[in-house]
């Protein structure tokens, strides 16, 4: 697999940006991610993806599903490694898209009849002919006019139970951040959406089948505080006993997760301007789907 490095930037007004677009990444936004999906960093991330995926996840998956595909990197990457997997990766975003299009017609011509992109709403209900072997989730810059709706609005996707929970935590982030960082009145809203996001994934995996995830962190999994630990297996689908006194279905069975330091971190420092996102790097998820 051959990159282009790039390394010209383009200003975005992340705030305004963010503010009016919630279905998917528009054109400015695009640029600025294809930016910086193809530079060092992320190139090597993309690849220690694929290589771990290849080395963790056996019998070798008939149906890898890519949720939230972006530039299609993550695409080309695995289909080269699995020679006779079929792919599907869905975005929200018809720019996006495009450019994923063009990227893997440029890049692995002769494997595009293995490859379909799919234009959705994320998080969104996708009823799909086949359940896949893995789906993956890398990365998430996803927007959604759910982060708009108020909490009884929710219902017509959580339970009561998660509901509860959701609120359970955000006090418990709230409370522990007090005095530490800015205030974020999106807390609440980004657990929920959050949690929709890891339903999604179960629903279009197989019991048994694997979701992996990626997301930027700034230090182990193990050494955040117990609050934030109960946060992510919230969000991800694998918190084992409900924080409420209603009983949470669990998802999602935490296999292993590891730390990989990289300068993709750099991502959320460009759009919060926090110095504490300046410095990082990924975690690599693996959960194994609950019936």
């Amino acid at each position: 697999m051959q990159y282009r490095r790039r390394t010209e930037l383009i200003a975005v007004d992340f705030e305004k940006e963010l503010r009016t677009n919630f279905i998917g990444y528009n054109t400015p936004l695009t640029r600025w991610w294809n930016i910086r999906a193809c530079n060092k960093s992320h190139c090597n991330a993309y690849r220690n993806i694929a290589n771990y995926i290849i080395t963790r996840i056996d019998p070798v998956p008939s149906l890898v599903i890519d949720y939230g595909c972006g530039s299609g990197r993550l695409l080309g990457d695995l289909a080269v490694r699995f020679v006779e997997t079929k792919f599907i990766g869905i975005d929200g975003s018809s720019a996006m898209l495009k450019t994923a299009k063009t990227y893997l017609r440029k890049e692995v011509p002769d494997l595009l009849n293995r490859i379909k992109l799919l234009k959705a709403p994320l998080p969104n209900k996708i009823l799909l002919g086949k359940r896949a072997d893995l789906v993956t989730f890398t990365f998430p810059h996803i927007l959604s006019n759910l982060y708009h709706l108020d909490l009884n609005s929710f219902l017509e996707f959580l339970t009561y139970s998660e509901i509860e929970n959701t609120v359970i935590l955000a006090e418990g982030v709230e409370e522990l951040s007090k005095g530490q960082t800015d205030e974020d009145p999106d807390v609440l809203q980004s657990l929920i959406v959050n949690r929709i996001i890891s339903k999604n994934l179960r629903s279009l995996v197989k019991r048994g089948g694997y979701c992996l995830r990626v997301e930027y962190a700034n230090a182990r999994r193990e050494e955040f505080q117990n609050v934030f630990k109960k946060q992510f297996s919230f969000q991800e689908g694998s918190l084992v006993k409900s924080l409420s006194n209603r009983k949470i279905q669990q998802l999602f069975e935490l296999v292993r997760s590891e730390y990989h330091r990289s300068k993709v971190m750099e991502d959320t420092y460009e759009q919060t301007g926090d110095e504490s996102d300046k410095k990082g790097g990924y975690w690599i998820s693996l959960l194994k789907a609950l019936g």
